[in-house]
């Protein structure tokens, strides 16, 4: 009788100890890749930088090569900035889902076995019945 409750007291301590704090740990390195994944930092941070860094040069040009190569720079930055900020929302989204998932599955492993002891009851009380 004693081995059982060492038994039983070591399942529980892991399945609500080391277990637990290990799938957190492990979910909080997945969100923190998505982050990485879409490098959502850099994003932010260069959100008005231009598409590629690509900036045209405007030594050595007439009046109106320099106007043009403004409306392209103005232009790459524009494109840089719907990018990046297309990149956010995927990855905000993305982000919200797996944080959704996340804590769905946090709270299943935490009531896993009371759902499984209750599905047994009712399994039993089921059959009794018929």
């Amino acid at each position: 009788m004693e081995g059982t409750n060492v038994f039983e007291h070591s399942v529980v301590a892991w399945w609500y100890g080391d277990a637990l704090k290990r799938m957190f740990s492990f979910w909080g390195r997945f969100l923190v890749y998505l982050t990485d994944l879409f490098s959502a930092k850099s994003c932010i941070t260069t959100l008005f930088y231009p598409w590629k860094r690509d900036l045209l040069s405007y030594e050595n040009l007439s009046i109106q090569q320099k106007f043009q190569v403004l409306i392209l720079n103005i232009t790459s930055r524009f494109v840089g900035m719907v990018l990046k900020i297309f990149t956010l929302a995927t990855f905000s989204l993305v982000f919200v889902i797996g944080a959704g998932f996340v804590v769905a599955f946090i709270l299943l492993w935490i009531f896993y076995p009371v759902i499984v002891a209750a599905l047994i009851y009712f399994g039993f009380k089921i059959l009794s019945l018929a």
